[in-house]
């Protein structure tokens, strides 16, 4: 009788990819190829600041989390055009 392994489960599988990426950004982290800027701030189309703080960073991306979940999709639209009336934009 022949022993196959047995696959991983689908927990198991997710755990090894999170972890796996994980990985990866602690070692640019670390590295210095990878940055990160947490800032703290009201978001919305009308919070020129902070618009106008990140935009001035001029980022290649931006990662827009779980933002969406929070506001409507029409004011996440205003504030996505905020940073195209700046510098750039990316989604």
């Amino acid at each position: 009788m022949l022993h196959r392994a047995k696959a991983p489960d689908m927990v198991s599988a997710a755990e090894a990819l999170l972890l796996t990426r994980l990985r990866r950004v602690a070692d640019g982290l670390r590295s210095g190829s990878l940055c990160a800027e947490p800032r703290l701030g009201c978001v919305g189309p009308r919070e020129t600041l902070l618009l106008r703080a990140v935009a001035d960073l001029a980022l290649a991306t931006v990662s827009w989390s779980n933002l969406m979940d929070f506001i409507p999709l029409r004011t996440f639209h205003q504030l996505a055009r905020g940073y195209i009336n700046y510098k750039w934009i990316s989604m």
